[in-house]
């Protein structure tokens, strides 16, 4: 197992997958507590295929490790600036936090807040929408607050304290160290991944909890329970089989009708109707009215995509990319005052975006156009936003 494991995370290329593999194998060794001689076999085979690999795939092995904390370390860049925003989000709802499911619907304001504070443009930024904190324990802090953490608190303390019961029975062997190992490995993960927006990942933890914080080989003298008494765990069996299959139900036919638009933009074709489709259903995303406004918009119907835009903004999808089609709808309806708010939340949300800078440039009055391109210079550079200025204001936009 550890010649297989060795071999898939070295071609993964995830620097925090090798260090999470590393601590849940020093875990589960450390419990086992094999003989020496097959410890060391062990090891020397690992540390051989280990570095097959990397001689093999430099450039996902040691490549990766030696761009740590460089200014290409894009990952690493990235996750200071995602961990920035979050922790903001959370010092603004310290108690009960934004909501469970409400990080990414929040996180386009907060991560302009990390950038717009002392010291933020010196972090790497791009124009993606930060859908994950990439640190599940701060992310569950941005969204549940105190009463999140302590009620993790409280999961944490019964999981440990179930080791007590594993070594009373005698059974921390190869399942004990195995749970651990893996759990171990989890944790290690989701301090700087999202493992718990996978459902596999997520599947996986279950299953390692399960066999630790279930019942271990019970006596022989137990009875079993009557099974008149077990109409409580069927009622909440049959309540969460309904919850799935209400959800299913709801979330299914619009995501369904997103990929068919997305399907014929690929093909050339705008995917109105599909996207018309998903947003009629009983239960649509936001990214579904959004989807819907950017096809309206490229068949020039401007007035209702700015209809179905706004939906968007209002389900809580308020990113650069809404806000930066709702500023250019409005322009090109001549109403500046109805883009200017829009554009100025968008160059909040993405300040390196060139055309963002154009679009609120061409939305200023006269009296806002000083303080403009001083602004601009702060993520563009002096030159290029002196150009753009003169572009704009020049009479060429």
């Amino acid at each position: 197992c550890a010649v297989l494991v060795a071999a898939v995370l070295g071609l993964s290329g995830s620097r925090t997958a090798w260090f999470a593999g590393a601590v849940g194998m020093t875990v589960t060794a450390a419990m086992l507590r094999p003989p020496w001689p097959r410890l060391v076999w062990s090891g020397a085979a690992f540390c051989a295929v280990a570095g097959a690999v990397a001689l093999w795939a430099p450039h996902v092995t040691w490549e990766r490790v030696a761009a740590t904390f460089a200014a290409e370390d894009t990952g690493g860049r990235a996750r200071l600036w995602f961990w920035d925003g979050a922790a903001r989000m959370a010092w603004d709802h310290p108690v009960t936090g934004v909501g469970l499911g409400n990080y990414a619907c929040r996180s386009p304001h907060y991560q302009g807040l990390a950038l717009h504070a002392p010291g933020g443009t010196g972090h790497y930024h791009n124009e993606l929408h930060t859908r994950h904190a990439h640190s599940d324990p701060l992310q569950l802090l941005a969204e549940t607050g105190v009463v999140g953490v302590l009620c993790l608190a409280w999961f944490g303390w019964r999981v440990l304290a179930s080791r007590r019961r594993w070594v009373l029975q005698r059974r921390a062997g190869w399942t004990a160290a195995a749970c651990w190992g893996g759990l171990a490995a989890w944790v290690l993960f989701a301090l700087f991944n999202f493992p718990m927006g996978s459902a596999p990942h997520v599947l996986g933890a279950l299953l390692l909890l399960a066999a630790l914080l279930g019942p271990c080989v019970p006596p022989v003298s137990a009875p079993r329970p009557p099974s008149g008494r077990n109409g409580a765990g069927w009622a909440l069996a049959l309540a969460i089989a309904a919850g799935a299959a209400a959800y299913v139900a709801l979330a299914l036919p619009a995501s369904y009708w997103i990929r068919q638009g997305d399907d014929a933009q690929l093909a050339g074709e705008t995917g109105r109707d599909a996207y018309a489709r998903a947003a009629a259903q009983l239960w649509p995303p936001p990214l579904a009215y959004s989807r819907h406004g950017y096809a309206l918009a490229a068949e020039g119907a401007y007035e209702a995509a700015i209809a179905a835009l706004e939906r968007a903004l209002d389900g809580g999808l308020d990113t650069g990319a809404e806000r930066l089609m709702l500023g250019a709808l409005h322009l090109r309806l001549d109403d500046a005052d109805a883009a200017r708010p829009h554009l100025e939340a968008a160059v909040f949300r993405w300040p390196g975006s060139e055309l963002a800078w154009r679009l609120r440039f061409q939305s200023a009055p006269a009296g806002e156009r000083p303080a403009l391109e001083p602004r601009a210079a702060q993520w563009l550079g002096p030159a290029a936003a002196a150009e753009l200025a003169d572009w704009v204001w020049g009479g060429a936009g």
